[in-house]
């Protein structure tokens, strides 16, 4: 979520990325992977989509 709300306030990935001690390509890349495109053409990031994906991808006992 901490995402999500940060780009929300309009903070960039390079700050996003210092805050969540990650490289900014990191973040980039997360959000490029979960986002959608929304009314008026606008890319929204999708934290509970994202998170539903990797619980998918996570291995089975």
């Amino acid at each position: 979520m901490h995402i999500a709300d940060r780009l929300r306030e309009k903070a960039t990935v390079p700050v996003i990325a210092a805050e969540l001690g990650r490289s900014p390509s990191t973040i980039s890349r997360e959000i490029r992977r979960n986002r959608t495109l929304g009314t008026g053409k606008k890319w929204f990031y999708r934290p509970y989509a994202s998170q539903a994906r990797a619980e998918g991808r996570r291995p089975r006992p």
